[in-house]
This record gives C-alpha cells, sequence and structure tokens, in this order.
C-alpha cells in the first residue's frame, strides 16, 4: 500500500523540490525516506528550465544544420564530363526571375529625390538674389520629349500642369489675345517653363505692350528669365502667383503705373490677367477667392473690369458652372456665376489628351471607355486630368452689389447644408424665427418648394436681399454663428 502511494507521489511530484514533499511521505517510515534521498539525487532542481533550454537549442541546431545543407547543395554543381566526341556548350537562359531581381534603369537620368531637394533649395536661394544672372543657354526649351529630367516634380509646382506642345501654345495665345487686341498689358502667373510666354512674345508688338510673367519654380525660373535679354517687353518676377502680395509688389514696382483705371461699366481695354491654375485644393480655392474678389473691386478690379483667362482641370471647370439643380451645384457655382460671366476659348478636344499638350506627360485615363463612375471621379482629380482653357470676364451689372458678399455667404453656408431639402424646411437655419421670410420670398416669385440646390442666381439674390432687410437677423454671420438643422424652431 505504501509503495502504491510512493509512485502515485513520485508521478504527480517528480518535477517538484525533494523539500516540498518530504512533509507529504514521511509518515511512510524508513523506506520512504530512503526512496526521498534516492529521488533528490536523480531529479535536478530546475529541470522544466533545463528541458526548455535543451529543446530550443536542438531546434536551433536542427534549423542551422537545415540551411547548412541547402547552402551545400546549392553550391555544388555537377562537374561536366567531357570527352573525345563531346563539346561544352554554353548553359542556356532561364526563364525563372528572382524576387529580388535589379530594377530596370530608365533610358534618361532621374535625379535622386534627396539630392534633388537640396538642388532646389540651393537654386531658390539663388534666383531670388539680386546678384543673379540667367543663363543664356537656357534661352530655348529643351526637345518637348526630354522635359522630364530638366523639369522635374518639386513642392513648389506640384499638382500645376505646363503647356509643352509648341502648336498648342500657339493656339491658346491666338485665343487669350485675338485680333482686335490693342496695348495689352499682361500678367502671367504660373507660366511654367514659359512655351506660352513664347508664343505670347511672337505676337504682333501692337496687341501686346508688357508681360509681366510670375514664376516662382526654380527649374522653370531659369527658362523664363533668359527672355528678358531678348524682349523688352518682358519682366520676370520669382514670386508666387497665389499671394496677394505679388500683385502689391508689382504695383510697387511700377509695372501698372501706365494702366488707367475705367469705369465699372466697359470691359478694361489694357489689363489682363492669365494663369495655370493648379489641379489641387489650393487651386479651387484661389479661383473661389478671385471670384470674391470682384463684388467689392479688390485685387486686380481696381482698375476695372479686367478680363481673367484659366488653364484649369475639367473638374474645376464644371464646379463653377454648374447649372441648377445639377449634382455638381455647389456654394462657388453660386458666387461664380453671380460674379462674372464665363466662356470656353478653344474647343475642349483641343486640350485633350493631356499627355500630348501639358507637362508632366501622364495619361491619366483608362483605355477602356466604360469606366466606373468612381474611377471617372479619381481621374478627375488627379493630376493628368483633361483641362480647359477658360476666358472670365466680371458681369457689367453686378448681381452681388458692393459691401454685400458677406451675407452671400452667410446665406449660401447655411443652406447648402441641406442642399436637397426643401426650402422651406431649410429657412430656419438662417436664424430662429426665419420662416417668417417665406411669404415675402413667395411674394417675389421664389419657389420654396424648390431645393437649395435648385435655386437660380437671380433667386439666390432675392433670398440675400430679403435676409439683409429682415431686422431680426442675427448680427454675427461668421461661421461658428448660430445654424439650425430643423424647420421646428431653434436648435438649443
Amino acid at each position: 500500500m505504501a509503495n502504491l502511494a510512493l509512485r502515485r507521489l513520485s508521478k504527480g511530484l517528480i518535477l517538484c523540490r525533494p523539500s516540498s514533499i518530504t512533509p507529504q511521505i514521511s509518515s511512510y517510515g524508513c523506506a520512504s525516506r530512503r526512496w526521498l534521498s534516492e529521488l533528490s539525487e536523480e531529479v535536478p532542481v530546475k529541470k522544466t528550465r533545463a528541458r526548455r533550454k535543451s529543446t530550443t537549442s536542438s531546434s536551433t541546431d536542427k534549423a542551422v544544420e537545415k540551411k547548412a545543407k541547402k547552402k551545400d547543395a546549392s553550391e555544388v554543381k555537377p562537374l561536366p564530363t567531357e570527352t573525345e566526341d563531346t563539346v561544352s556548350e554554353e548553359p542556356a537562359e532561364t526563364t525563372v526571375t528572382s524576387r529580388k531581381s535589379k530594377r530596370v534603369k530608365p533610358d534618361v537620368y532621374i535625379e535622386p529625390s534627396k539630392q534633388r531637394r537640396h538642388r532646389n533649395i540651393a537654386l531658390r536661394h539663388q534666383i531670388q538674389s539680386e546678384d543673379y544672372v540667367p543663363d543664356m543657354n537656357k534661352l530655348e526649351l529643351p526637345p518637348i520629349d526630354d522635359w522630364r529630367p530638366h523639369f522635374p516634380w518639386s513642392k513648389e509646382i506640384a499638382m500645376r500642369a505646363s503647356v509643352r506642345n509648341p502648336d498648342t501654345a500657339a493656339m491658346l495665345a491666338e485665343a487669350f489675345l485675338p485680333k482686335g487686341s490693342k496695348d495689352k498689358v499682361v500678367i502671367e502667373a504660373n507660366p511654367g517653363p514659359g512655351q506660352l510666354t513664347r508664343a505670347l512674345l511672337k505676337l504682333p508688338r501692337s496687341r501686346l505692350k508688357r508681360l509681366i510673367v510670375v514664376e516662382h519654380g526654380p527649374y522653370f525660373y531659369e527658362y523664363v528669365k533668359p527672355l528678358e535679354a531678348i524682349d523688352d517687353r518682358v519682366t520676370v518676377l520669382p514670386l508666387n502667383g497665389k499671394d496677394w502680395s505679388t500683385y502689391n509688389r508689382i504695383r510697387d514696382m511700377g509695372l501698372l503705373k501706365d494702366v488707367e483705371i475705367t469705369d465699372w461699366e466697359q470691359e478694361h481695354p489694357q489689363l489682363q490677367f492669365i494663369m495655370t491654375l493648379s489641379t489641387s485644393v489650393e487651386g479651387e480655392q484661389l479661383l473661389s477667392q478671385l471670384f470674391r474678389a470682384i463684388p467689392d473691386r479688390q485685387w486686380l478690379f481696381k482698375y476695372g473690369r479686367v478680363p481673367m483667362n484659366f488653364i484649369l482641370s475639367h473638374r474645376m471647370w464644371q464646379r463653377s458652372t454648374a447649372p441648377a439643380a445639377s449634382k455638381n451645384r455647389c456654394k462657388v457655382s453660386v458666387i461664380a456665376q453671380a460674379a462674372a460671366e464665363m466662356h470656353e476659348v478653344v474647343r475642349p478636344e483641343s486640350l485633350h489628351p493631356f499627355a500630348e499638350h501639358f507637362h508632366p506627360r501622364i495619361e491619366n485615363r483608362k483605355p477602356d471607355e466604360d469606366i466606373s463612375l468612381t474611377d471617372s471621379l479619381l481621374n478627375e482629380r488627379r493630376m493628368g486630368a483633361q483641362h480647359v482653357a477658360i476666358r472670365v470676364t466680371p458681369w457689367a451689372d453686378r448681381v452681388i452689389k458692393p459691401r454685400q458678399l458677406e451675407f452671400w455667404d452667410y446665406c449660401l453656408r447655411n443652406l447648402f447644408i441641406l442642399k436637397a431639402t426643401p426650402l422651406s424646411k431649410t429657412i430656419n437655419t438662417l436664424g430662429p424665427g426665419g420662416y417668417n421670410l417665406l411669404p415675402k420670398l413667395e411674394a417675389q416669385g421664389v419657389d420654396i418648394s424648390q431645393t437649395s440646390r435648385s435655386l437660380t442666381v437671380e433667386d439666390w439674390a432675392k433670398v440675400v436681399q430679403t435676409f439683409q432687410d429682415w431686422p431680426f437677423r442675427p448680427e454675427d454671420l461668421s461661421i461658428d454663428a448660430y445654424s439650425d438643422t430643423t424647420s421646428t424652431g431653434p436648435r438649443l
């Protein structure tokens, strides 16, 4: 009986310290004590840890041996058995490609990004210094197929297209300054390497009196600055076309001293603005700001109704000209159509595909015509999307009256929160008691059952004027002002 108990204890306590089992077997007498002494000599104290170490080391050794065998097998090659009648032949080419195969180097050298970034910074400081001397070897542009190594990507010119094809540049120059133009003073912003700039300089002097070029991209600036040496009509400035301070500096330099200030009723006969807009959000914001500068005659509109020409993405053009009740109708559409008249100056097909006319040479369109809606929307936002050339002329009869832009912003911002909801239900977003404006709007012929997206520019003018005349309108019209999304009353 005692031996049976000892065997059971040995099975369950074999991994324990002998001292921990002494009280349990001390009652079995001398035989148990003798077995305990033998057990203490055989069982190590840390047998579990030793066993784990041994298994780990053995598995590691097996893995090393396995790798060594594979290496030896790969290194050992069977020797060719040559006889008098046999001739050694060259090994045949294998079609198996390695996972870590080397990348195929392009035919054109592409500068590493880090090296290009450092050279870009140094070149930017160089062109902005007063001692900068242009390189006359860069008077002529490189071949259009070699523009990529000469004009690499940089942060300053990201998401901005530049006219590459000389025939396209000549067509745009003729469209922007057609026959009948006289003594034009043109400000060209974001010209890129200057393909369009050179086409404008080929126009007769009777059309173009002065050309003020604004380019802040270092690689582009090197190719437009030498134009000053061959044509006295050109002035190239290393400034950013999207900064308002740039145009103040142009004025302070006296480059616009002979430009007359005309009445708003007539289009300005001299001053004209040309710009290539980037496809990023910054390009859309800049276009919106230029439209918003028209009502109060800010920026270049201090001189009068200055016409503008833009090269912009097709998506941006659709958003600006979206008609009422269309899916692209937005706040920018209303402000743009209320501020100016817009139309295309060349056929859209003449600037498509993108890769044949613009730099960088990117084809962002799929070859299949049946592409999904998601793919088409993504293509419209990326570099390489279709571009259009337009002309923008401010309205002589301004729909947005002077000092009224703040009220337009407030009404558009609040009513477009629920752009698919009828005006009769969203009117309270203008402030507590906004439903009292509905009878006045109906009396002016505004259909209050229409959604905010379906209202025309004339309807918006009536809504804004009614809100401005409302004695109980909110005093704070900032973006954090009161906004309600229901028609039952003020939101707590």
